[in-house]
């Protein structure tokens, strides 16, 4: 008798697959078109006009609040611009490990340029800064016999506190509160972008940092699931599965956009912004 359900193939797992492998493929080609879209902005070198929200921001931190924004771009630039250069070389989990490090540091820059007043965006740039130096410093400071590096590093984070203490002044103790951890200010960021932006494409920010931060600390879970993350090619070597990482970027990249409309939004100056600056 002749069977009438249609029997699957031996090969047919496979070709689902490879075409999941094909869609996170295009995936990523779509982000990374995205990311090269924001990179071409070159933030950093745009103009902050005078009573823009940024300016005023500087004026009450010394400079540093415009500083820490861009230094936490540079960093999620940077380790995304490797994940995207990298993608088909023989990197494992590497790629996931730099997404964690790039959702962790464009979150923070969102999280930082979303507060609703220029003392908070002010108090918490400064607070950022006391809070990493003094841990730098103290790291430095256990150094035996520094080289010229080490010894310019220790300035540069003496110099850097030193400049918090005297911004902190300007507060008269009236915000104590230390930042959040890294966990909650990923997890603030989502709340951000829902408010701005609706839905997200897939993940939340939160699920993706905290997988790429399982796989970052050893996590046995993460890496016990090695076919989940990588590939096994040809020559017997892993490489990033595409249609794991995709999923893995979405958040990363939305919030990296997220972060360049408020940055060039805030490095205008209007009325609006300006009554909102107080």
């Amino acid at each position: 008798m002749q069977n009438i359900f249609p029997i699957e193939g031996p090969n047919s797992a496979e070709k689902l697959s490879k075409a999941a492998e094909h869609r996170g493929e295009m995936s990523i080609v779509e982000l990374e078109i995205r990311f090269r879209a924001v990179r071409s902005l070159e933030l950093e070198n745009r103009i902050v006009e005078d009573g823009s929200i940024i300016a005023n921001a500087n004026q009450r931190s010394m400079g540093i609040y415009q500083c820490q924004l861009i230094s936490l771009l540079q960093v999620a630039l940077e380790t995304l611009n490797t994940v995207f250069a990298t993608r088909h070389e023989a990197m494992g989990i590497t790629p996931y490990i730099l997404n964690r490090s790039a959702l962790e540091a464009i979150s923070t820059a969102v999280w930082l340029a979303s507060f609703d007043t220029i003392d908070k965006r002010a108090f918490n740039a400064l607070k950022l800064i006391d809070d990493s130096y003094k841990k730098s410093k103290q790291a430095l400071q256990e150094i035996a016999d520094p080289s010229d590096g080490i010894l310019e590093l220790q300035n540069l984070a003496v110099a850097l506190l030193g400049n918090a203490k005297r911004g902190f002044k300007a507060f008269r103790g009236s915000q104590k509160a230390r930042p959040p951890h890294h966990t909650q200010i990923v997890k603030k960021t989502d709340a951000i972008y829902r408010r701005d932006r609706g839905k997200r494409h897939l993940y939340q920010g939160l699920t993706s940092w905290q997988i790429c931060s399982g796989i970052a600390h050893g996590d046995q879970i993460a890496i016990g699931n090695m076919p989940v993350f990588t590939i096994l090619g040809n020559d017997e070597k892993r490489y990033p599965k595409a249609s794991t990482l995709s999923l893995m970027l979405y958040p990363t990249i939305e919030n990296l956009e997220l972060f360049a409309a408020i940055y060039q939004e805030q490095c205008e100056c209007s009325d609006t912004k300006i009554q909102s600056n107080k």
